[in-house]
């Protein structure tokens, strides 16, 4: 639904330029993994811009703070998935990606 509102925004934009860097990431909202990061580099690789974001959500609460969310946030907020997406932002793996791309542009 997000992709879908984003699309028609864009499309309803008069001066159909872009400003920003190219960015990926709504689709797999809460899902990011180094397989769908090296998707997205991999498909910009040939783009001819050397800039990329990607969104991740990284953040996860701990045990202590359990109270401060419902039962359903908390599990939704301390599933595999974050703590996956939290490791991203430190993988030196990932950080090659960027590397490589970076330097094919």
């Amino acid at each position: 639904l997000a992709c879908l509102t984003i699309k028609i925004l864009f499309h309803l934009n008069k001066k159909k330029k872009l400003n920003s860097p190219l960015f990926s990431g709504i689709i797999y909202s809460g899902m990011q993994n180094y397989s769908t990061i090296e998707k997205t580099i991999r498909f910009y690789k040939n783009k001819k811009n050397n800039k990329l974001e990607i969104l991740i959500h990284p953040g996860y609460p701990s045990l202590k703070e359990k109270s401060q969310f419902g039962k359903k946030y908390y599990n939704f907020y301390s599933s595999i998935n974050r703590k996956i997406e939290y490791n991203l932002c430190f993988s030196p793996k990932v950080s090659k990606l960027f590397i490589w791309y970076k330097l094919l542009n």
